[in-house]
């Protein structure tokens, strides 16, 4: 060690507060870790439960006799279910990505 030859010339007092120092320093670091390893087991089960949650939504809209579509704040398709498919007779490849308005009955007025 770099030290090693100096360590006689340190005064005892600053040998034991270095080692304190050192040994704070590592339970700090220690201490991070456990807080890391709480945080991460507890998000891991938040979404585990958030994910179980949205697939049984997702199941109650796949399987709704009637028609529901998911739509951007554009008004573009982004999710399109069985019942709308039988409904409006487009299946979900055909409509996604494409504006709702398309689906509304023209106004023989406005051309």
């Amino acid at each position: 060690m770099i030290a090693a030859p100096h360590v006689s010339e340190i005064s005892p007092f600053l040998l034991v507060v270095a080692r304190m120092t050192g040994a704070l320093i590592l339970v700090r670091q220690v201490l991070i870790i456990i807080e890391n390893l709480t945080l991460t087991t507890g998000l891991e089960q938040e979404v585990a439960a958030r994910t179980a949650e949205l697939e049984g939504l997702g199941a109650i809209v796949n399987s709704s006799v009637n028609a529901i579509m998911g739509t951007t704040p554009e008004g573009l398709i982004s999710s399109w279910n069985p019942g709308a498919e039988k409904l409006y007779g487009y299946t979900s490849a055909e409509v996604i990505g494409r504006h709702a308005g398309f689906l509304l009955p023209r106004d023989d007025a406005e051309g």
